[in-house]
């Protein structure tokens, strides 16, 4: 096959029509790119420890994405709708499952909190220490990175564990903005739809006394990173690296965001390899931790030990329930059923509470209205009593009046008698 020197993306987009044999035979005509499947051929012969031979690779998914990309933005539809639709990546799912659940049994959610738990007071010892280092010229600069790196490092990897959240919004997380610090300490978490790979808008606020029993060290954490180290590090930041809430230290003791994804994942590799205890894991074929793959354990985390449901846990994390199913969540896992039953036992006893508090209620009311009705019969009686306390004063009055008068008349008969 000759080589173009001045091919087009049209080149690449072309399809023409090529008869194929089927398994059992049989043939038939589907569309190709001479180019394109040449290429395919040779991802497909390789094999990685991501993919068995015969599967796209991820390469080629994104050679195919790039073309598709390239063919919208210039409005080339006629070509990219079926060249989309001819070349859909069959990638090895079989084998990324078995990687994924290797991992998530070797980087398992207990020894990344193992690791934390390590590492918490020494954050807050260099917090603590900081007027030592922070801004010390005594210090080396391999020193001050190091402890430096300890503060960004821990608080990149509390963030992605109990959050979640893609290694984007890192990226591009500029304070007052991105993650706001309100006046009665709690936190504001947001991007919009547009700064978010996936377009689906965040938005969370963090407080200590709502959330702290889940996520209350993170927001220590946060909040101290924020008053003690962050002014230091944004002041010391380039231009373009001034705001944003995530920054890495540098050897020449400045500090700058992380501009690409590459730059994130090796600079979040370096900081794994320094800081956990990585070599002593059962890990022979040396499988690197990525920060993508603390998502997927903040997942299991609020489904299987939270108790959250999906649709709570994408809105939650900012995704949909099918990629979090299908990417995220460990279908594998040996689930316990008892969470289930306990839940249902509490909702049955909370229906039959609530209807005993209506029978109570109906009972009390009952109750307080013959209550008011013997008020109401003690209050006539109590008139009744009043009224004839009044009509025997005013009787004994009026005897009172009937026993003088009689005494003078019997006084003035007496006089008579006695003329």
């Amino acid at each position: 096959m000759s080589c173009k020197t001045n091919l087009q993306i049209t080149d690449l987009l072309a399809l023409k029509p090529v008869r194929r044999k089927l398994s059992d035979n049989r043939s038939t005509i589907v569309p190709h790119n001479p180019l394109v499947d040449a290429f395919r051929e040779q991802e497909r012969a390789t094999i990685t420890d991501r993919s068995r031979a015969g599967y796209d690779s991820n390469t080629f998914y994104h050679f195919t994405s790039a073309i598709k990309a390239v063919a919208a933005f210039n409005g080339i539809f006629d070509l990219q709708r079926p060249f989309a639709k001819a070349y859909k990546a069959a990638t090895d799912k079989e084998r990324r499952r078995e990687i994924k659940a290797w991992k998530k049994r070797v980087f398992s959610l207990s020894w990344v909190d193992q690791e934390i738990e390590r590492l918490t007071p020494e954050f807050y010892r260099a917090i603590k220490s900081r007027a030592s280092w922070l801004d010390t010229p005594s210090v080396t600069n391999e020193e001050w990175r190091i402890t430096a790196m300890l503060c960004a490092f821990f608080i990149t990897l509390l963030t992605l564990r109990y959050l979640g959240y893609r290694q984007e919004c890192l990226r591009d997380c500029v304070v007052g903005k991105n993650i706001i610090f309100e006046r009665d300490g709690s936190i504001t978490l947001r991007w919009a739809e547009d700064e978010t790979k996936n377009g689906k808008a965040i938005y969370l606020r963090l407080n200590k006394t709502d959330h702290g029993e889940s996520h209350g060290l993170l927001i220590d954490a946060l909040h101290a990173y924020y008053k003690h180290i962050h002014p230091y590090l944004n002041r010391i930041a380039d231009k373009k690296s001034k705001g944003q809430f995530f920054l890495r230290p540098l050897r020449s003791k400045t500090s700058a965001r992380h501009r690409s994804e590459a730059s994130f994942a090796e600079q979040f590799e370096l900081w794994c390899n320094h800081f956990l205890d990585l070599w002593s894991l059962d890990n022979p074929e040396k499988r690197k931790f990525h920060a993508h793959h603390l998502r997927g354990l903040c997942t299991d985390w609020l489904v299987y030990e939270c108790g959250l449901t999906l649709d709570e846990v994408a809105l939650f994390i900012g995704d949909s329930v099918a990629v979090l199913k299908g990417e995220y969540l460990d279908a594998n896992r040996t689930q316990d059923g008892t969470p289930v039953l306990d839940k249902l036992n509490k909702s049955i006893m909370e229906k039959r509470d609530a209807a005993k508090s209506v029978e109570l209620q109906a009972s009390l009311a009952q109750v307080q209205s013959a209550l008011d009705e013997k008020g109401r019969l003690i209050d006539a009686i109590l008139q009744q009593l009043a009224f004839v306390r009044e009509s025997l004063t005013k009787a004994e009055a009026r005897n009172e009046v009937l026993e003088a008068e009689l005494k003078l008349l019997r006084r003035g008969g007496a006089s008579q008698d006695g003329m």
